[in-house]
């Protein structure tokens, strides 16, 4: 009886262990996602990119998984931006981008970004 409570017992706090394991990375992955998208909406509402007429698209994507935090991988960021034709995109905006997500991540980071040209006709 006594072997069967030890038993018991240490299921339980072996299950307690892994439940209190999933929360917290679960809960981690879903601030650093929170904390990517905050960066990138304050890095493109700068002047720099706004008088450029370079703007943030509401594609994102942010692949970082509960296990990618206990493998230690880096944070997979994809996102597009427009501007408009004629104009200039700055050619280091990726590592800018990557710069600024790590500072604010404080995780490495792997930035995609996809660019989409606009044009309209004069009114």
């Amino acid at each position: 009886m006594i072997s069967r409570t030890a038993v018991l017992a240490v299921a339980i706090a072996f299950l307690s262990i892994v439940l209190a394991l999933v929360t917290y990375t679960s809960f981690q992955a879903a601030l650093v996602e929170q904390q990517v998208n905050q960066e990138l909406e304050e890095m493109f509402a700068e002047p720099e990119y706004t008088e450029a007429g370079i703007v943030l698209s509401g594609i994102r994507t942010v692949d970082y998984k509960p296990a990618d935090i206990l493998l230690d991988e880096p944070v997979r960021v994809g996102f597009f931006v427009g501007y408009q034709a004629g104009e200039e995109i700055p050619p280091d905006i990726a590592r800018i981008a990557d710069e600024r997500l790590k500072e604010a991540t404080g995780k490495d980071v792997e930035v995609t970004i996809g660019f989409a040209v606009a044009q309209q006709t004069a009114r």
